[in-house]
């Protein structure tokens, strides 16, 4: 556990110091795969996220270096990411004993450091790419999530597609907004758990009317939080 992070983090300082070469991607694609190979044989239920994992944290390395950021903060984000991918490698692992809720923790985190690493395509001209890469993320984290609770094949991509859609949809209304890219990756978070409880309520059978309101107040309240206390950027 503690070996395969320490690789991981290696590789991403070499890619973050070094730039971007065949042979630091190189190392960090080897480290990375042998870490989800060499996991037990339930790798299989969190392809996607760890997928999407690899990706995002190529992604926020490159964008490193066009942030005007401290070093501080640099190590801050680094370390974020290996922390992540210690949680998943011991969902891989079968480290943890309460799986469900790390699981939880590390796909809600992975959205947040997703929509970060993808928010520079926030703009008149390449907002369809930032709700296109959105849309597939979601769709994948969103199926491999009812597919863990038990749902069937077909009927997980179903929702992961119909889920996305609309946190797609609410992301390209709410990119018109002048918010900061820290309030905006939060509002995306929250959309993003908001559908994930109604569906676990449903699943369980507690979508009454309600239930179903006190939720919605609850999201509603915590929306407005977020846009009233939130970064504005004009």
């Amino acid at each position: 556990m503690v070996s395969k992070t320490a690789l991981f983090l290696v590789s991403i300082v070499l890619i973050h110091a070094l730039g971007f070469h065949w042979w630091t991607v190189g190392i960090f694609l080897v480290s990375a795969l042998w870490a989800y190979a060499s996991a037990s044989i339930e790798r299989k239920a969190f392809q996607a996220s760890f997928l999407i994992l690899l990706v995002t944290s190529i992604l926020l390395i490159q964008r490193l270096d066009t942030w005007d950021f401290t070093a501080f903060w640099e190590a801050l984000i680094i370390v974020g990411i290996g922390i992540l991918y210690f949680l998943f490698i011991g969902l891989l692992d079968l480290l943890f004993q309460n799986r469900r809720s790390v699981y939880e923790a590390g796909t809600t985190i992975l959205v947040f450091f997703t929509i970060l690493s993808i928010a520079h395509l926030i703009s008149s001209d390449t907002i369809w790419a930032f709700t296109l890469v959105l849309v597939v993320f979601i769709s994948l984290l969103m199926r491999e999530h009812v597919r863990i609770e038990g749902a069937s094949k077909k009927k997980s991509i179903a929702i992961g597609i119909a889920s996305a859609l609309i946190i797609g949809e609410l992301a390209w209304i709410v990119s018109f907004l002048p918010l900061h890219i820290l309030s905006f990756t939060a509002f995306i978070v929250l959309i993003y758990l908001m559908l994930k409880t109604v569906l676990g309520a449903h699943r369980e059978g507690r979508l009454d009317v309600k239930n179903s309101l006190t939720q919605a107040l609850i999201f509603v309240c915590i929306i407005l939080i977020i846009l009233g206390t939130g970064m504005w950027s004009i």
